[in-house]
This record gives structure tokens, sequence and C-alpha cells, in this order.
């Protein structure tokens, strides 16, 4: 149920009422819903009406691919539903590349370690096992930052060389 709204269900689901809780302090005041999708419109940047599903308030473009939505919805415990793939439509794609948000800040990390040699494992029968032939050693590592939207925010080329390089790069990553 929306943060916010009670419904009432009158003559077994029959009719319902959406309602919208106002309170200040103590008092308490109910409202009477009678457009939902003009209540939400303003959450969207679109001026074109929009559908709105009750149960999970995602805004559709129109009443039809709202009402293939309705259909998955609340498949599982009364929750969104999630449309998994077919065995005959086994793959997933994304073709709206246009809407993807670009990421603002990238960073571009490279890891330096020396190797040593090590001994093998004691290998077992019945158990799976790795065996292990070097040694890795954290020495230093090298980044940038850069970001896409405003050159002042990137960085110039970090290095650094010394012991616990994974520890002093988690430094200044959280710096």
């Amino acid at each position: 149920m929306p943060f916010g709204t009670n419904k009432l269900s009158i003559l077994n689901n029959a009719r319902e009422l959406n309602l919208l809780l106002i309170s200040e302090n103590e008092k308490r005041h109910f409202v009477l819903i009678t457009d939902f999708n003009k209540l939400m419109r303003h959450q969207t940047k679109q001026n074109e009406r929009k559908h709105f599903c009750m149960h999970c308030l995602q805004c559709f473009s129109s009443e039809r691919v709202l009402a293939d939505h309705k259909e998955v919805c609340i498949q599982v415990n009364k929750t969104q539903g999630i449309k998994m793939p077919t065995k005959d439509n086994n793959i997933l794609k994304y073709n709206n590349h246009q809407r993807q948000l670009r990421a603002p800040f990238v960073i571009y990390a490279d890891f330096e370690v020396l190797t040593g040699k090590i001994n093998g494992c004691q290998l077992a029968n019945n158990k799976s096992f790795t065996e292990t032939c070097q040694k890795h050693v954290d020495c230093g590592y090298g980044y940038k930052v850069f970001c896409c939207y405003d050159d002042k925010y990137s960085k110039p080329v970090q290095v650094y060389r010394g012991p616990q390089a994974a520890y002093k790069f988690l430094e200044a990553m959280l710096s």
C-alpha cells in the first residue's frame, strides 16, 4: 500500500476509496483522492498524463501498458512481480541506451604486485583443491579520477609505491 494512503474496501472490493491522511501534531484529517494519477503527476518531469500502479507506484505512459504491468505486479506475496524470461526467449536485452545515466565519476586503477614462488599445496584425492604456485604481495598502485561533467573535479594520476599498497589505496578512495 502506498505511503500516506489508506484503502477502504466496500462490498468485497467492488469499490475502493483512496484516502490521503494529512496530519500535523495530534490533528489528523482524511482527504478523498478522486484521481490518483493527477495527484502523482508532478512526481514525473513529463507533462503528459501518467498512469500509476496503486501497488508499486510505478508510472506508465498509457493505460494499456499499465494493464500489462498489473498482470505481473502482484504475483508473489502481494509484492511487485518479476517476469522471468522463458526457455524460448532466455536473453534479457536493454534497448533504450539513450536513457542511461552517465556515471559522474570513473576511477581507473591498476595494482602492481611482486610474485614469489610457493611450494605446492597438499593434494587430497577426495576433495577439490587449488594448487598455489605464486604468492602475490601488493607493492604499489596508480589511479586516475575522471569526471565526465566537469574537468575541475577530475584529478591527476596518483601513484603510490611502498608497503601496504592495498590499504593505502582504500584510504585514498575513501578520502
